[in-house]
């Protein structure tokens, strides 16, 4: 999977922006990586010291000096913006390039390589004749679900599970059981790497 950085500048405050600004100049200045940035170092500098000056004269300044600032972070924010922009390009995705940059790493997820089974399995009986619904918890890194129905006692030998249905959602409706018979429900998550154990068995009998 391809680094990435991340700047999240809508979030950051006058003071922040600067703190990053700074940062990526110091980091830039004589970087071979990145050699040809869309601001070079010396205007991020000057913008740099403008919005020093203007965080100076909002503090405890009038409302101008205030609105004024914001105009310079939000530039200043633009800058950096394209700067990055510029990294991912060059870098593509290499997180020993991008680290020299300026910015932060974004966190790269672990891959999910075993699935957890289903748990909180549950299957009752709604105020429709002949429909169950079947709900479980969710499994972290499952892109959808399998749905089983077995119509014997799965703690007895020879049960036979039938898939009964693929959803991506946890909590689930099915209709066209035959009232007041026993059915059992159980699930299996699916992701990257094929699919999981199946659940505990859940028992429900519909109106």
């Amino acid at each position: 999977m391809k680094a990435n950085i991340k700047t999240s500048l809508y979030r950051k405050t006058a003071a922040a922006i600067l703190l990053l600004l700074q940062n990526v100049i110091a980091k830039l200045t004589g970087n071979t990586f990145f050699p040809d940035p869309p601001h070079k170092p010396v205007a991020l500098q000057a913008k740099a010291d403008e919005l020093i000056g203007a965080i100076g004269e909002a503090t405890n300044g009038s409302k101008a000096s205030k609105i004024h600032r914001n105009v310079v972070a939000k530039e200043a924010a633009d800058m950096l913006r394209a700067v990055a922009d510029y990294e991912r390009m060059v870098a593509n995705g290499d997180a020993d390039m991008l680290a020299t940059g300026g910015f932060e790493l974004s966190r790269r997820p672990e891959p999910i390589d075993h699935l957890g089974i289903p748990g909180r399995v549950k299957a009752v009986a709604t105020d429709k004749k002949g429909e169950l619904e079947f709900r479980f918890g969710k499994v972290r890194g499952a892109y959808y679900y399998n749905v089983y129905v077995a119509y014997t006692d799965p703690a007895q030998p020879g049960v036979t599970w039938k898939l009964y249905a693929t959803t991506t959602r946890a909590r689930n409706t099915y209709d066209g059981f035959e009232s007041f018979k026993a059915v059992w429900f159980s699930a299996s998550a699916v992701g990257v790497n094929g699919e999981g154990l199946q659940s505990d068995a859940a028992m429900g009998r519909a109106a």
